[in-house]
């Protein structure tokens, strides 16, 4: 007859792990919202014609449960400047700036790398 004890220890069986990596997703998401939405109020800077800040400084990433999200805070006039509200074409004939509709398209280039970049700096606790 042959007795083996396992004995289970470390963060995979105690719970941590799984709760680093919620918090590693959390971080993740935030840090790909950060970026892009820094990405979408660079491309206004260089896109706007005539630059006002309180609309580029607008749009920032916001906690949007069970996530985050990109956008303009509401601000009246943000999808006129997109190109997407009612009066663009048939009023005012101004096709938008598509800013969010060709930095998502970055964005999403580039969100696999940050999460590379984020998970490298949560595995070491996940060991």
């Amino acid at each position: 007859m042959l007795s083996i004890t396992i004995v289970k220890t470390g963060p995979f069986f105690d719970g941590r792990a799984a709760r680093l990596t919620d918090q590693m997703c959390d971080d993740i998401e935030q840090r790909v919202a950060k970026i892009g939405a820094s990405m979408i109020r660079s491309e206004l800077a260089s896109k706007l014609k005539i630059e006002t800040p309180y609309y580029r400084l607008q749009n920032e990433a916001r906690p949007d449960p069970p996530g985050w999200k990109i956008s303009d805070g509401g601000v009246i006039y943000g999808p006129w400047l997109e190109g997407i509200g009612s009066r663009n074409y048939p009023v005012t004939r101004f096709k938008g700036y598509a800013t969010y509709r060709r930095t998502f398209q970055a964005i999403d280039r580039r969100a696999q790398t940050i999460a590379d970049y984020t998970a490298r700096e949560w595995i070491p606790g996940m060991n």
